[in-house]
């Protein structure tokens, strides 16, 4: 299964030629999930629940990117690897004078996270 990213010790593939709806493989451990790229709603399986609130950041995050690799993968043509979540870590850090308060929220959350 080809894969499309790796980060913190997430891998997310894909499968070529998978069922719908448009979905992508998040796998840490011995855990994997199904996150459905529209909704970012859980399809099937589980991860632990830091794990899962990265995944689901990166992913809100690389929707577009996700659409086009899952219309390659029912192609079955060469998916495009989109950048982790450690690039936009390191921006939010860089730039958090220019966010709003909401914004910001985001940014503690995800150094929290960065330092499990």
């Amino acid at each position: 299964m080809p894969e499309v990213t790796r980060f913190f010790g997430i891998v997310v593939r894909m499968y070529l030629r998978d069922h719908t709806p448009a979905h992508f493989h998040a796998e840490y451990g011995e855990y994997e999930a199904l996150v459905e790229i529209d909704t970012l709603s859980i399809l099937r399986g589980e991860l632990p629940r830091r794990a899962m609130a990265l995944v689901l950041e990166w992913a809100a995050l690389h929707r577009q990117e996700l659409r086009a690799d899952w219309e390659r993968a029912r192609g079955g043509t060469p998916l495009e690897s989109i950048a982790p979540l450690a690039v936009y870590c390191k921006k939010f850090v860089s730039e958090s004078v220019k966010f709003s308060a909401g914004l910001r929220e985001r940014e503690r959350l995800i150094d929290q996270y960065i330092e499990l």
